[in-house]
């Protein structure tokens, strides 16, 4: 019954554990593991096993696809040195940052040349110190270098002077980072005030490098950073305006569903295919799919689907805070919602209180994940959000108006934006003003787990109110206090 009602999560449970033995198993060789996992596909295509093993023996597929995906190739670099670097540009961090993608080898490097600017696609020669990424953190737990391994990327490079452009690479993502890039130029032609411009592409493209620091400590403080990247909130507020305009053109419940599903990925290629939203499409397009074969749907094995696809795709993401805590909001959201109870009644009373639920379900969610890497929560984030959410859907749809209208029309109404904008910093700098910060928390990975495994404990009970699942809340109480109190002995 449980293999029929989550499939996905026996999928998905083998691929992360491939990932994570990739960490203790690092001689093992990507040959090795397709040896694995060929011999595992023969025996399931020809069944040369009894039955009940065939689970097993697509289990054992799974991992060890999963371990030779994750390996990382194995340059061996003198520290310091210089080599001479041929690669093509992945991706544009912040600012002078980007990731350079050579023979399936990521660097990471900064380019001061003013005048070179290179975007995603240009292909690159320089020279360059090579220095490996490290795997290390200090006494209070700082990983310098962890958000580059979520970014798969194996070494820093120095670059020296004479960086070239030797050519441009074509495909989907360079055509999609053109594009925003397009968008970003109409947006810089209607929009002049620069701080509400940097916000529009924030929400609208999925950029946010031009967000001065303090606009984003704005947001940090209020517990709404995620309103600055395009994510699951983004992609569900544009789902709901395409239902919508859709609707006007009196379209069948189906024939909308499949002009929505291209729709959705329309806006995730200009916002340049950033994680975030590819998997909230990822998510809503197994949803949408599921509707349109008229089978019952899952929101939750929806959820386990999309995370199995991406981590096939790219196994680093496993370990990317962005990764985590979309999809722990995503599963907060499902679990808890229901067990709030919250009515649907068309009032404003009604929504306030659906509003506020939605918020306190995506922050239990994430709230464990947000003190482990950030090492502090704001307890009345989900008050924040109640204001600042619809504040910044009428941004989005403002910004999404200007970017689809005329450019002299688009400027005569850029004012609509400004307004919106300076609505939405007034109400989250009041805020501010009475935040409730909870500072210096540093769990470990098993505080975090733990915690994880009661908050599921809790929620069964909720819904079934079942002895044993209360008994089991107790154990895991328990665990948790107890490997509390032993790291309280640490030194």
């Amino acid at each position: 019954m449980f293999s029929r009602k989550y499939p996905f999560l026996l999928l998905l449970l083998p691929v992360i554990a491939g990932i994570i033995a990739r960490e203790h198993l690092p001689s093992l060789t990507p040959a090795t593991c397709y040896i694995i996992a060929t011999c595992a596909l023969v025996g399931i295509a020809t069944r040369a096993i009894a039955r009940p093993l065939l689970p097993l023996l697509a289990c054992a597929l799974l991992f060890a696809v999963s371990l030779a995906r994750s390996h990382q190739p194995a340059i061996a670099i003198t520290p310091g040195e210089i080599y001479h670097v041929n690669g093509t540009c992945a991706d544009v961090i912040r600012g002078n940052n980007y990731i350079i993608r050579s023979r399936g080898y990521n660097l990471y490097c900064r380019v001061d040349d003013t005048l070179l600017k290179p975007v995603v696609g240009d292909r690159l020669a320089f020279r360059a110190r090579l220095f490996p990424v490290g795997r290390s953190a200090d006494a209070s737990g700082h990983d310098p270098d962890r958000y580059l391994r979520q970014l798969d990327v194996h070494s820093r490079a120095i670059p020296l002077p004479g960086i070239q452009r030797v050519g441009s690479a074509r495909g989907i993502y360079p055509a999609c980072q053109k594009a925003r890039a397009l968008l970003a130029r109409e947006l810089e032609q209607a929009v002049k005030d620069t701080t509400t411009r940097a916000l529009l592409q924030a929400l609208c493209l999925g950029d946010r490098s031009l967000v001065s620091p303090r606009v984003q400590a704005l947001f940090r403080e209020s517990g709404t950073m995620h309103l600055l990247a395009v994510s699951g909130l983004h992609v569900g507020v544009i789902h709901v305006m395409f239902h919508f305009l859709l609707g006007l053109a009196r379209l069948r419940a189906r024939a909308r569903l499949a002009c929505i599903l291209p729709l959705l990925w329309l806006f995730a290629g200009i916002t340049g295919l950033s994680p975030p939203t590819v998997r909230a499409a990822t998510i809503l397009s197994f949803i949408i799919a599921g509707k349109l074969a008229d089978r019952d749907y899952n929101p939750l094995n929806a959820l386990f689907a999309s995370a199995f696809v991406t981590l096939l795709v790219s196994p680093p993401l496993l370990y990317s805070a962005s990764f985590q805590m979309s999809h722990a909001a995503y599963a907060g959201i499902i679990l808890l919602l229901p067990a709030l109870r919250v009515k649907r009644e068309n009032t404003i009373r009604s929504r306030v209180r659906a509003l506020l639920a939605l918020g306190v379900a995506a922050q239990v969610g994430t709230l464990p994940l947000v003190a482990y890497y950030f090492h502090s929560v704001n307890l009345n984030s989900a008050l924040a959000n109640i204001v600042a959410v619809p504040l910044a859907t009428g941004l989005l749809y403002a910004g999404v108006a200007i970017l689809l209208l005329p450019t002299a029309l688009a400027t005569a109404l850029a004012f609509i934006p400004v307004l919106a904008r300076r609505a939405l910093f007034l109400a989250l700098e009041q805020c501010n003003r009475v935040a409730l910060p909870w500072r210096d928390l540093y769990p470990t990975i098993w505080h975090v787990l733990l915690v994880y495994l009661l908050a599921l404990l809790a929620i069964i009970y909720l819904k079934r109110r079942d002895p044993l699942t209360g008994k089991a809340i107790l154990v895991a109480l328990f665990l948790l206090l107890l490997y509390h109190a032993t790291r309280l002995h640490v030194p």
